[in-house]
């Protein structure tokens, strides 16, 4: 495996609300495709509730992905 990131430690101690505001402009600019749960879910594993993965980078993506290319939903 190549060079990885320390995402975990980003999201969970660096600055998870750099990565919970990425998710609620997700929700924002979805028009409700991304439910409002899914800030419970990404809290849940901040706070260790739930084991880390990366389901909230894809939400994120996905809302970047919406609003780059200007998609209409």
């Amino acid at each position: 495996m190549g060079y990885t990131t320390p995402e975990e430690l980003w999201v969970k101690k660096e600055d998870p609300a750099l990565f919970r505001n990425k998710i609620m402009e997700a929700i924002d600019g979805t028009n409700g495709i991304i439910k409002p749960d899914a800030l419970k879910y990404f809290d849940s594993i901040v706070s260790g509730k739930l084991p880390f993965d990366y389901t909230y980078w894809r939400l994120i993506l996905f809302g970047e992905w919406v609003k780059k290319f200007n998609v209409k939903i």
